[in-house]
């Protein structure tokens, strides 16, 4: 794909990226730099949206280097976008039109449920696999992890 832009939804802390690069066709093109990241202050989430000309190579990968040096708490991404054109990629959340009946919440026993949080469930392709974070469970220090 030709890229005109990437988008990084940052959702906690943002402020740490200092590099974007663009590889492709072994070529590679840097679109953004910070040489001072810092916290932004608000621990809200923000999406950063970065803009560039037409890469003139088909685009495969895409680096963020982030530096949290000056982070005293947790930094977090929650995904990034990229396209082929400056139409600003937005946070939304799609909804399918094709679900017939919501069902009320079902324990999945102690090996998925437990007294912590279970956080942001997606089903992978396959509809055999669930992905989850927990949040403030003790066997993980406080931290979220998949």
């Amino acid at each position: 794909m030709f890229v005109e832009q990437v988008a990084v939804y940052e959702n906690l802390n943002p402020g740490a990226i200092v590099r974007i690069t663009l590889y492709g066709g072994g070529q590679d093109t840097t679109i953004y730099t910070n040489s001072d990241p810092r916290p932004t202050g608000s621990k809200l989430g923000k999406m950063f949206n970065v803009y560039c000309d037409r890469t003139s190579f088909r685009v495969n990968r895409v680096r963020i280097d982030f530096n949290t040096f000056r982070y005293n708490d947790s930094y977090q991404v929650d995904a990034v976008g990229i396209s082929d054109n400056k139409r600003p990629i937005e946070v939304k959340i799609n909804l399918s039109q094709d679900v017939l009946e919501v069902s009320k919440p079902e324990n999945l026993g102690p090996n998925v449920n437990t007294r912590s949080s279970e956080l942001a469930p997606v089903i992978a392709p396959d509809g055999k696999t669930l992905y989850f974070t927990r949040h403030e469970y003790p066997e993980h220090l406080n931290k979220q992890r998949i």
